[in-house]
């Protein structure tokens, strides 16, 4: 079974960050509201990571020069983004803390082991789903030699994971854009 998923389905898959930009944007007046923001966030994370890595593994599978490097490459994202999204639920409907929330200016940042293993593990996952994921799979698809073979291996898996990557771009340059907008006109008014 393949899952490929055309130009709209690629947009609804990020509909649970357009919900959380509705849901920051208009209705953050408690702290439930920015646990379910962060929830929704993770939970887009999650998905997209896990599609991108559906179509890593299964074109490192078909390739001739196979890469079990590559294939652990793309497990440990999975793996984070898997793990973070349970810890986020755990912390948003199971066990939610608040902690005497209040909005204002943050004057302290509270850094510890666990937030310094998620900041790494997310910028691991940026990068490789911004960049590595494609280079590689397209750098694997110039070095073989049939030319049928190779547009197909570039119609079923090179294609897909760009339009995934241009589609996660449009939509934080799109949500960051219209958080700005946002912005201004609360303060217009």
């Amino acid at each position: 079974m393949k899952i490929r998923l055309n130009y709209w389905q690629l947009i609804l898959l990020f509909l649970p960050t357009i919900a959380a930009f509705t849901t920051f944007n208009f209705l953050h007046t408690t702290q439930v509201s920015f646990r379910v923001v962060d929830f929704l966030f993770v939970l887009n994370i999650c998905l997209a990571t896990c599609y991108q890595a559906y179509l890593a593994i299964g074109f490192n599978k078909q390739n001739a020069n196979q890469s079990t490097w590559f294939s652990i490459h793309m497990y440990i994202p999975v793996i984070f983004t898997i793990t973070y999204l349970l810890y986020s639920a755990y912390f948003t409907f199971i066990k939610p803390s608040y902690a005497n929330f209040k909005v204002e200016p943050i004057k302290r940042i509270s850094h510890n082991s666990t937030t310094s293993i998620i900041l790494f593990f997310l910028f691991y996952t940026a990068i490789t789903f911004f960049i590595i994921n494609n280079r590689y799979v397209s750098a694997q698809i110039k070095k073989v030699v049939d030319v049928d073979e190779q547009e197909n291996l570039r119609l079923t898996f090179l294609n897909p994971m760009k339009q995934l990557v241009k589609v996660s771009w449009i939509v934080i340059i799109g949500g960051f854009a219209l958080s700005v907008i946002i912005d201004i006109v609360r303060q217009a008014i």
